[in-house]
């Protein structure tokens, strides 16, 4: 399974906007065009990407659909949504949840 790890980084337009002068701004977008020609020299095409905030109602369905094709999880701790299972990430109430995640080990032993 491919592992979620931090490769990539996404914000807001409106962030930059607000928390960046003009200069800065040309700055970063410099440093941006930096590493795509970087990318271009070195044959790598560019990708779009969608983004998903972990808090939308929908998420679990999201989550499922990354995992059935191994690309949902994280070697390293990541925060989970309080009410989200830490292996699978979907709610714990959900049915999907209740009848897909296996139970962990050691909560297995307490029953």
């Amino acid at each position: 399974m491919k592992n979620t790890q931090k490769e990539f980084l996404v914000m807001k337009y409106s962030d930059i906007d607000a928390y960046l002068n003009q200069s800065d701004i040309e700055e970063f977008n410099n440093l941006l065009e930096e590493v795509e020609e970087g990318m271009l020299f070195d044959n790598r095409k560019k990708h779009n990407y969608m983004v998903i905030n972990t808090d939308e109602p929908y998420a679990d369905e999201i989550i499922a659909i990354l995992k059935r094709h191994g690309h949902w999880g994280s070697p390293e701790p990541f925060p989970i949504p309080e009410g989200r299972c830490i292996r699978c990430g979907l709610d714990n109430q959900t049915d999907e949840h209740i009848d897909n995640c296996d139970p962990d080990p050691i909560e297995r032993d307490q029953d």
